[in-house]
């Protein structure tokens, strides 16, 4: 591993773990003599031996762990506290990054997030784009004793299936109305969505609601 992956690699820790804009933190955890004007980059940039633009470049392609810890932080501030499961961020991260091993894909109708990114169908919105830029954290299950934030009922949903889905709706009532917005995407993105399997495998109907938590 050379210098930069190194830099990297710690790079990603040091953000998720909450401390890496911290100079206090990193000259307790890395430098204990760092110089009191040597900023947090500088100081990163030293260790690792690599110049700024190397930096700025790591910074750039891991910008989304800043997102998703602003995603995180709303998330857990809007919740009451018996509603978000996730202790700390990097619990909420390694979930994340499972959620999204082969893209940020929607549970419900199979829309990769970039796809909708990429088409102008968000410009028809009237509330500004603040929603559907991203993929949107969704609890599945919505019973009142059960609508929680937590890695075993949240998935990622697409913001057309989590709005439609609300929190009326169970898994497998939504599933004729996910198999609807699956075909309008591939129609509108001119490409064939393949329809996903496993929220509907993993959240079976017992009796009138899950009972599965």
């Amino acid at each position: 591993m050379n210098n930069i992956e190194k830099a990297e690699e710690a790079y990603i820790e040091y953000k998720v773990k909450g401390w890496f804009d911290l100079r206090d933190d990193y000259q307790k955890h890395i430098n204990p003599n760092l110089e009191k004007n040597t900023t947090i980059e500088q100081a990163f940039i030293n260790q690792f031996q690599i110049d700024a633009e190397d930096f700025e470049k790591i910074k750039e392609r891991h910008s989304h762990i800043q997102q998703l810890k602003n995603k995180f932080h709303n998330k857990r501030n809007s919740s009451n506290k018996e509603e978000f499961k996730f202790d700390i961020f990097e619990d909420f991260y390694k979930w994340y990054k499972e959620q999204s091993k082969d893209g940020e894909i929607c549970c419900y109708c199979g829309v990769h997030q970039k796809d909708i990114n990429a088409s102008s169908i968000m410009d028809r919105s009237k509330r500004g784009q603040q929603r559907g830029n991203s993929i949107e954290i969704e609890r599945v299950e919505t019973s009142k004793e059960k609508n929680v934030y937590s890695a075993q009922n949240c998935r990622l949903a697409c913001y057309v299936c989590n709005n439609a889905k609300s929190d009326l709706l169970t898994v497998q009532e939504f599933k004729p109305i996910a198999d609807g917005i699956n075909k309008m995407w591939s129609i509108f993105l001119k490409k064939e969505i393949s329809m996903p399997t496993e929220v509907y495998d993993t959240f079976i109907i017992d009796g009138d609601r899950l009972n599965k938590f």
